[in-house]
């Protein structure tokens, strides 16, 4: 899993992709150099062959016919060794010509030879020879090379050649790629961080404006082309939506202001209905209507948490909604030990915590508050003693204007606006409201809140 989300991040994959393509090419280049270096190392050590036979054979060219056996014996005692076949090789044997640098090489060297066949026989042909130089038959070649002198005798030679091991990494190339790798992937992840740093400072800005509609704007002249263009997208999409919501929010309030004074001249005029039964239904009726008229404000207004966010120590916000409670006769307890302060706004903290205990002392009789710290962020959980609520209402309660039919009528005085407003602020405050029905006796619905905590 930590991988899998690792490898998302568009960091990780610029970072894996740098360095795989590096590797790669490295590996690609090293191993053509490494066929180079073995081509090369073949011409010499064919050329050296071939310098070895013309020497040989320019030897066996300047002593008289009789005396080259006797010759031949003497060089017999090096790697090269020499005898004259009666016969001339067959031009077309399967096995001539196999050793194709060799070939070359020696085409080259003994200018004077017209047939020249080469090829690698039984390294214990060679065996005869003196070792002289120590070289052991697990580690040696024989090459056989047949062509003819001058006078058109037959010379044959037999070579033991060395083997050449291929080359063990050595402490100091095993150092020096470490370094290399090293250095490229440090290349690479700066890289990656200046690549991805314009999408990361977006994403932030979105998050912020998430938060809070009146954030600063991006700056839309530093950067490359594209990512100045998505700047000025952002900001243009932030000042749109910022209107947006004003003349709304603006609208809301006209209209709530505009209505209070026809509702107050109304409820001057209810108090001269002469019938106390329909007086008592009208003002109740006329009660209702402002309080959610005034909710529906709230509620907008939830909705924009315009003021700056400041530090705020959740334990004593706890304590003071808790005495304010207590002080108006509701039977609430608090316990709580967050000492982590967080970023927030308090006003509208304030509201959202309220809603939720005026909730519980409301449905559930009494309120119990705890408070907890884990993994960074703050844990409120506030508990009633009412009967819950059914599991497939529990994400319901939180749209606008729902109310449950046994819980929250009309007749309990409930707009359906308290946990929808309650949630928005939790969630401009990048945290969240769950609920869920308590499993122990005498205890119904538990409201949990997470908020995110400042930690150092």
């Amino acid at each position: 899993m930590i991988f899998k989300n690792l490898y998302r991040s568009l960091t990780a994959q610029f970072l894996m992709i740098f360095i795989g393509g590096t590797i790669l090419t490295a590996f690609l280049i090293f191993t053509l150099s490494e066929f180079e270096r073995r081509d090369v190392v073949s011409q010499n050590r064919y050329k050296r062959i071939a310098e070895k036979v013309e020497v040989a054979y320019l030897i066996m060219e300047s002593v008289p016919k009789e005396l080259r056996v006797k010759e031949a014996t003497i060089l017999n005692e090096t790697n090269i060794s020499i005898d004259f076949p009666k016969t001339n090789i067959n031009p077309i044997k399967e096995q001539a010509n196999k050793q194709d640098l060799l070939q070359e090489a020696l085409q080259k060297t003994l200018k004077n030879s017209s047939n020249i066949y080469s090829e690698e026989i039984d390294p214990s042909s060679c065996q005869k020879n003196h070792n002289s130089d120590g070289i052991k038959k697990a580690n040696f070649s024989c090459l056989s090379i047949y062509t003819s002198l001058s006078d058109n005798t037959p010379i044959h030679f037999k070579v033991k050649l060395r083997e050449i091991k291929p080359p063990t990494l050595s402490n100091r190339f095993i150092l020096n790629t470490s370094i290399f790798l090293v250095v490229i992937f440090f290349l690479a992840l700066y890289a990656s961080y200046i690549a991805t740093k314009p999408l990361r400072l977006l994403a932030k800005a979105a998050k912020d404006f998430g938060n809070n509609i009146e954030t600063e704007s991006l700056i839309e002249n530093k950067g490359p082309y594209e990512v100045r263009e998505a700047a000025k997208a952002f900001n243009a999409m932030q000042s749109s939506i910022k209107s947006y919501v004003e003349e709304r929010v603006f609208m809301l309030a006209a209209i709530t202001h505009d209505l209070q004074t026809p509702l107050t001249r109304l409820r001057l005029r209810l108090e001269k209905v002469s019938d106390e039964e329909l007086k008592s239904k009208l003002i109740e009726d006329l009660s209702s209507t402002q309080k959610m008229i005034q909710e529906g404000l709230v509620f907008f207004r939830s909705i924009n948490i315009s003021e700056p966010f400041k530090k705020i120590d959740l334990n004593s916000l706890l304590e003071s909604i808790c005495e304010d409670a207590k002080e108006a006769g509701h039977d609430v307890s608090y316990n709580s030990e967050i000492k982590n302060p967080m970023l927030g706004n308090v006003e509208a903290l304030r509201r959202s915590i309220t809603n939720i205990i005026d909730n519980a002392v409301k449905y559930g009789k009494f309120a119990h508050v705890s408070g907890r710290e884990e993994d960074r962020k703050a844990i409120i959980t506030i508990t009633d003693g009412g009967k819950g609520i059914p599991e497939n209402q529990m994400e319901t309660v939180f749209e606008p204007f729902k109310r449950l039919e046994n819980s929250r009528s009309r007749d309990s005085g409930g707009t359906g606006l308290g946990l929808t407003i309650a949630r928005i602020i939790a969630l401009k405050h990048g945290g969240n409201i769950k609920l869920n029905n308590a499993n122990e006796k005498d205890l119904g619905l538990v409201v949990t809140i997470t908020l995110p905590l400042q930690i150092n």
